[in-house]
C-alpha cells in the first residue's frame, strides 16, 4: 500500500468518527436541554 494512500484512509475514518461523535454530542445535549 503507498503511503500517501494509507494516510488518506486514515484522515477519512478520522473525519467520519469525528462527524458521528460530534452528531452523537449534539442530539445528547438537545435531548439534555429539552
Amino acid at each position: 500500500m503507498k503511503p500517501l494512500l494509507k494516510v488518506s484512509v486514515v484522515l477519512l475514518v478520522a473525519v467520519l468518527a469525528g462527524n458521528r461523535i460530534a452528531d452523537y454530542l449534539y442530539s445528547l445535549r438537545r435531548s439534555a436541554a429539552g
